[in-house]
């Protein structure tokens, strides 16, 4: 009598831990898609913050130097870094807009060109990090944008952008 019991729940529940099997393959794979999508996620958001930092490092140590600039350097410099910036539609074309012009002042030179020289360096640095840096009139005086991504030349408006929402791929930092 046990045995035909046995037999008969055997048939009963035949297949069934195959079914188990699927659903466990089947839990088990959309936790593994769900785990490379929040990876994804998290490399590109640790891409954007090593980009926003190198920029933040590159302004912050302009604007060190800048504070013992008068006026006219100033304006040199923002003018230089502006026109490098507005000379390019392309990463490629800024980085060649900012390699372009030479500037020696190693022998020496006048205290605007001085100021032409740090903003050409400056863009050098910041094109070989795939960052765009500019300068524009922000209602402080004058700020810095710094730019990386889909927002380098898109007509991106890096200043609306911040104004409603944080924004992964700009920053402006005023101070020039």
């Amino acid at each position: 009598m046990s045995a035909r019991i046995y037999q008969q729940i055997y048939k009963k529940s035949a297949g069934s831990s195959l079914l188990e099997m699927l659903m466990a393959l089947l839990l088990l794979s959309v936790v593994a898609l769900g785990l490379l999508l929040v990876q994804g996620r998290l490399l590109i958001s640790s891409s954007s913050a090593d980009l926003q930092a190198q920029a933040v490092q590159l302004i912050s140590n302009d604007y060190h130097a800048l504070r013992n600039f008068d006026d006219n350097q100033k304006r040199s410099y923002r003018l230089a870094l502006s026109q490098i910036a507005s000379s390019a539609t392309t990463l490629q074309e800024y980085r060649r807009a900012a390699q372009a012009p030479r500037m020696d002042c190693y022998q020496g030179c006048s205290a605007d060109a001085y100021a032409q020289s740090l903003a050409i360096q400056t863009a050098n640095a910041a094109a070989q990090a795939n960052v765009v840096i500019t300068a524009i009139t922000c209602p402080s005086g004058y700020c810095w944008v710094a730019m990386w991504g889909s927002a380098a030349f898109t007509g991106y408006d890096c200043q609306a952008r911040l104004a409603s929402t944080a924004s992964a791929d700009c920053l402006i930092m005023g101070g020039l």
